[in-house]
């Protein structure tokens, strides 16, 4: 589940909503069809680690290791392994774990005493399956995907809406930027912050 959120981006109602069958194979690559907001059909490529996912997830469930276009098993579903999760319930259980991560970090960081560590719990403690999303989105832009692709597979009607994952482009624009200097030394005023 928190593969499928990384890797592909999806709304939570998507994870809920998707099937075994539309993992589909097509000229020689495997996609994603999906059917986002305002029902706007979309195929998403899959990569490579998440086929890995799926393999592993549907022997685990006693399938073949890859779906045919015609299974209709959910992909995410109660322990029955027939009933669908409802995008409610789907959203709990994430939110559940990211809490039980703060907890675990928490713990774990008190014994060793380090630094950040409250800072990174109370983050977590935070965290819902959206942010699974934001982080894919993220993660892409940093490893170089064209803000096009992004767009995309973000499902986006407008370019302006998936810039706003591009956080590490504007921190490399303001760190090139930087760089061009008049070589005045650098003074901190009242509050900390460097001035001129």
């Amino acid at each position: 589940m928190f593969g499928f959120g990384y890797l592909l981006a999806p709304r939570i109602a998507e994870m809920a909503q998707a099937r075994m069958g539309d993992f589909q194979y097509r000229e020689g690559r495997w996609w994603w069809s999906v059917v986002g907001k305002g029902s706007k059909l979309a195929s998403i490529p899959v990569p490579p680690d998440m086929l890995v996912l799926l393999a592993d997830w549907r022997g685990a469930r006693g399938l073949e290791a890859l779906p045919d276009s015609d299974d209709d098993h959910p992909l995410l579903c109660r322990l029955d392994g027939k009933t669908e999760v409802t995008d409610n319930q789907l959203y709990r259980l994430m939110k559940e774990a990211f809490c039980q991560a703060a907890n675990d970090l928490a713990q774990k960081g008190a014994g060793e005493g380090q630094v950040g560590i409250a800072a990174m719990t109370r983050q977590l403690a935070k965290a819902s399956p959206h942010w699974l999303r934001h982080t894919a989105i993220t993660h892409q832009a940093q490893a170089g995907v064209e803000l096009r692709y992004l767009a995309r597979t973000a499902r986006h009607a407008r370019l302006d809406t998936t810039a706003r994952y591009l956080h590490a482009e504007a921190e490399e624009w303001q760190r090139q930027v930087a760089a061009h200097r008049l070589n005045i030394p650098v003074r901190a005023d009242d509050t900390g912050a460097e001035s001129l």
